[in-house]
């Protein structure tokens, strides 16, 4: 539950300007946890979004896969560094499952012409 109540908080503070890229990240796992792949493939692009494509346009099971997946977990957006200049950011989040495991992720997120933000990239080690 202080999943959902953190990523709506987030969103709404957000008003009817754009969301920053810390929102984005926050509606990507919510619609991660809900399964719900259309605001998904809403909320990604580039190298992020081809690597997801079969599972997102092709695999019906994955919806109900990602629900199981993401159940009671919860979502810490740990840092964000942006670079403005060049509408690109960082976001660290951190993903706790309910058995106490973490996942720490670092998403790139790049600013479209229309002033959006979209995951683009995962840095990985």
């Amino acid at each position: 539950m202080y999943f959902v109540i953190t990523l709506l908080t987030g969103t709404c503070m957000a008003g009817a300007i754009n969301p920053g890229p810390e929102d984005t990240v926050r509606q990507f796992y919510l619609a991660s946890q809900n399964g719900n792949v259309t605001e998904m493939q809403q909320l990604i692009a580039g190298t992020f979004y081809n690597r997801r494509k079969v599972l997102l346009e092709e695999n019906s099971e994955y919806p109900d896969f990602l629900r199981t997946h993401y159940l009671d977990t919860r979502i810490t957006v740990d840092k964000i560094l942006t670079d403005d200049i060049n509408a690109v950011a960082m976001v660290t989040a951190i993903i706790s499952y309910p058995d106490g495991n973490r996942e720490s992720h670092e998403l790139i997120l790049k600013q479209d012409n229309n002033g959006i933000w979209k995951i683009v990239d995962e840095k990985t080690d």
